[in-house]
């Protein structure tokens, strides 16, 4: 599936699951509205997580989208439009 073919519920979901596998700790621990770097993610964990997510989604992604839309739901929504 690509990004046209997730809706943001799903996108959303992945990336607070992926965040809490950074972070180590729980998926609910993750704050969907706050921002990476508020999230402890630095240049290097943001820069994997923009590689990992442009696999799953199957889809090509600049390494500056995760700052453009610098929160789980921003860039979620932004991913599915």
């Amino acid at each position: 599936m690509t990004s046209s073919e997730r809706n943001s519920d799903e996108i959303m979901a992945w990336l607070q699951a992926r965040m809490a596998q950074t972070l180590e700790c729980d998926t609910s621990d993750v704050d969907v509205d706050a921002q990476f770097d508020q999230l402890g993610m630095d240049s290097l964990a943001i820069l994997i997580a923009t590689g990992e997510l442009a696999e799953w989604l199957d889809t090509e992604l600049e390494a500056m989208t995760l700052y453009q839309f610098p929160s789980i739901r921003k860039l979620s929504v932004h991913l599915a439009g």
